[in-house]
């Protein structure tokens, strides 16, 4: 799957902003200095057909594309 939900609170209007994550302390990957790691690119709120919007609202689903797929996306 080229998608994957996250759970975070976002704003309207945040398509493209970078999902990441901070590195663990204990992270073997010295490869980069950087502190976080890019997990993907938000695309949008989860907006199911049936859904309650107070429930949903509470759970701020959103879904994001997977990082690696951005270099196919590009070319």
């Amino acid at each position: 799957m080229p998608l994957f939900l996250n759970d975070a609170r976002t704003h309207s209007r945040l398509s493209g902003a970078p999902v990441v994550m901070r590195r663990p302390y204990n992270d073997p990957d010295t490869s980069s200095s950087l502190p976080w790691v890019l997990l993907g690119v938000h695309s949008g709120r989860l907006d199911p057909l049936t859904r309650d919007q107070q429930i949903d609202e509470m759970l701020g689903l959103n879904s994001a594309c997977h990082a690696d797929i951005l270099v196919t996306l590009t070319r």
